[in-house]
């Protein structure tokens, strides 16, 4: 690859060359575009794009890998073609060293090795929960960062290299040296092998630390604790069916061996449980023994109680456990094995869970109710609210009847479930769950719960606006705002989301020049934090080049929504009902530029897939019925306007169908389209209905009054018909 220092890919610069391997060349680059500095480790794939639905699937995996977000994950920041075709990923750059290096130089105990392991486990379990798999875990995968944590690069770019090719995405690219038994034979390579390639990690880790200290060969020092032997064995197990079913499980065991306890991997007998409890206890046996003692005489403790809080951890162990065994059978059932050579779609496996969630689990409700949320919280992030619905509610349920359940685990699913009813167009009910949440959470502490009801008070915020009460909405978001600094900090993420927010309703509340400035804030820091790619980035960088236009900042404001509608499009999957949505903006800014041919084909292409998708799926037809209404007006066309946008107002009736609220704009557009055909009575009848809405404001939008006012004037001059 003929790439130098200085050369442009995409927004970024090449510095230097940082290494070269099996599946790509690395770079050190810096971003010379979007007005902030980032330095990227970009790497080029070898790897092409020769026609559209590659670059679609290389697109579509971008998107994946881009919502992969976990401390213990090198994040991808951005991504596409050189000129000659070439893929490239840019992803952070991590100030570190590989792990097998690392142990080399510091000479780490197996304790503190294991505990780097579990680190990288950690981040691979959190992605399997959103269906992604690894399947080339090395020690040039992973590096340590210059605070002693581990983090795990490369995910799914074996996966993206296979698709590329045409090739099966769970079979193909790996490393031979620590390529799994199933990966060897050509077979599908799921959960199971990512449970291997840690296993056969730690294990060499192991093995260069023992070389490395000059003591003990490695097999001596396993030959030493059979438990450590027993759980690399399990995990290194040749047949998938003989690891470890999930790496949830092996991280279980790796806790229990760091802890002092029995693994389940080896069972033990009565002498060995005994000698792993006096290892664990030494100093506070004789204590114990002595409060034992204390116990039987005064009577002061209650046997009761501690045999009744024992069971409840042993519980919640089987719960994890049980859980960890669903999610993983789950997995299972995308080997072609099980699925007969088909390759199940996301959707197909989470329907096939549900199901057996009620006939696998109908004995467990701890299990049932967890699975439910997990699932129903999968559902919502697809923007499936009728499918997450129903699971969330039976969450909550099963939630209030668990006694093991914390306060901050029931408010979560109660926020889950406002969330689904809120976009299921429920809004008392939303509101409801809502309420019970923030109850719950104000009597809580800690970071967590701090966390959660910060989300909370953001989504409590949004139902308001869509109530069309801005006033609260942007009360309870500033409230939000003063709370997420306080507790997280001017640079934290959760104030530049609820910033954007806060700006967005401003803006709309009237207040356009305090909206713009938060909005800008929070781009920016999200530019820098997320990267251009992100769903958040490109959200946000849309809705304030869409504000920006409407306030008169033309130039500006047409170039952040280009940018944002084109990242989109590279994003957003055809299969969303978001991608109408894209569709929508592009249409709208055409239409502000002028281009209104261009504008009118974009808008009626939108709402040619809205009208397809299954009722509870549309979530935009109206916002493109009112696109395509003013696109016929700047035509002057206004007896095609009128149907379409009767036929808006008629889909918004009980506030469904529109991703934007109603502030007045949407009879005042059909105000306008009267009074242009000269037809006064029904304008003014209109434009009373509009402005109801509008004086329902705090601070009413000088566009909508000036238009209006237009419509009043152009009335004034012309004999009202009908």
């Amino acid at each position: 690859m003929a790439i130098a220092a200085g050369q442009r890919l995409g927004p970024f610069r090449i510095v230097d060359r940082l290494g070269e391997g099996g599946m790509a060349t690395v770079f050190r680059a810096e971003r010379v575009e979007g007005g902030f500095a980032q330095r990227v480790a970009l790497k080029v794939l070898p790897v092409r794009a020769p026609n559209e639905l590659a670059q679609a699937l290389f697109a579509r995996e971008r998107a994946i890998l881009a919502g992969l977000e976990h401390p213990g994950i090198v994040r991808l920041i951005d991504g596409g073609l050189t000129e000659d075709g070439w893929q490239w990923l840019a992803m952070e750059l991590v100030d570190g060293e590989r792990i097998d290096d690392w142990v080399r130089r510091a000479h780490p105990g197996p304790g503190v090795i294991v505990a780097m392991i579990r680190q990288v486990a950690e981040a691979v379990a959190y992605a399997h929960t959103l269906l992604a798999v690894h399947r080339d875990i090395k020690p040039s995968n992973v590096m340590v960062d210059a605070r002693g944590r581990a983090r795990l690069l490369d995910f799914g770019i074996a996966g993206l290299l296979d698709e590329e090719q045409g090739a099966d995405p769970s079979i193909g690219a790996c490393t031979p040296g620590y390529a799994s038994p199933e990966q060897r034979n050509g077979e599908a390579a799921g959960v199971a092998t990512d449970v291997f390639q840690l296993g056969l990690l730690l294990t060499d880790l192991l093995r260069i630390r023992g070389e490395s200290t000059q003591t003990k060969t490695m097999d001596r020092r396993i030959d030493a604790d059979p438990d450590l032997r027993a759980i690399l064995a399990r995990a290194t197990a040749t047949k998938p069916t003989d690891r470890y079913r999930t790496v949830d499980a092996l991280i279980d065991d790796l806790d229990r061996w760091s802890s002092g306890y029995p693994v389940e991997a080896r069972p033990a007998a009565l002498l060995h449980r005994l000698h792993l409890f006096w290892r664990r206890h030494r100093l506070a046996t004789a204590v114990t023994l002595a409060a034992i003692v204390t116990f039987l005489v005064l009577g002061t403790v209650s046997l009761r109680e501690i045999l009744l809080a024992r069971d409840q951890a042993e519980r919640e162990a089987a719960t994890a456990r049980e859980i960890s065994r669903f999610l993983g059978s789950v997995f299972n059932a995308a080997s072609p094995n099980v699925s007969r050579g088909q390759t199940p779609s996301v959707m197909d496996l989470l329907a096939a869970g549900v199901q057996r969630l009620e006939t696998e689990l109908a004995d467990q409700p701890a299990v049932r109710g967890e699975l439910s949320m997990v699932i129903g919280r999968v559902y919502l992030t697809l923007n499936e609210y009728e499918q997450a619905r129903p699971l969330l509610e039976q969450a909550v349920v099963l939630g209030r009847a668990d006694p093991t359940l914390s306060p901050l685990q029931l408010a979560m699913r109660l926020r889950l479930l406002g969330v689904a009813r809120q976009w299921s167009h429920r809004p008392v009910d939303s509101e409801s769950a809502f309420a019970e949440a923030r109850d719950l959470l104000m009597s809580e502490t800690g970071e967590p719960a701090a966390r959660e009801l910060n989300v909370l008070m953001r989504n409590f915020a949004l139902l308001r606006y869509q109530q069309g009460d801005l006033a609260g909405a942007v009360d309870l978001q500033r409230q939000a705002v003063d709370r997420a600094l306080a507790s997280f900090g001017e640079t934290s993420l959760m104030v530049a989301r609820g910033r954007a927010n806060l700006g967005q309703f401003l803006h709309n509340h009237g207040d356009e020049s305090a909206g713009l400035r938060l909005l800008d804030d929070a781009l920016q820091q999200l530019r820098a934090q997320l990267g251009e790619t992100h769903p958040d980035t490109i959200a946000i960088g849309g809705a304030y080049g869409g504000m920006l236009i409407e306030s008169g900042h033309l130039e500006r404001g047409e170039a952040l929504l280009e940018a944002s509608i084109a990242t989109g499009f590279d994003t957003i999957p055809q299969q969303s009902p978001w991608y109408p949505l894209q569709l929508g903006h592009r249409a709208w800014l055409r239409m502000m530029q002028g281009r209104l041919d261009e504008a009118l084909d974009d808008a009626e292409s939108a709402l040619a897939i809205v009208e397809r998708l299954p009722d509870a799926d549309d979530l935009n037809s109206v916002g493109i019925l009112e696109t395509v209404g003013e696109i016929h007006l700047r035509r002057n066309q206004p007896e095609a306007a009128i149907p379409v946008l009767r036929r808006m107002i008629e889909r918004n009736r009980d506030g469904r169908h529109a991703s934007r609220v109603d502030l007045g704009q949407r009879p005042l557009l059909l105000a306008r389209a009267y009074a242009a055909q000269g037809r006064c009575v029904e304008a003014l009848d209109w434009l009373r209905q509009a402005r109801t809405l509008i004086a329902a404001r705090t601070l009413p939008s000088h566009r909508l009054r000036q238009a209006a006012l237009a419509i009043e004037a152009t009335c004034s001059r012309l004999e009202p018909r009908s």
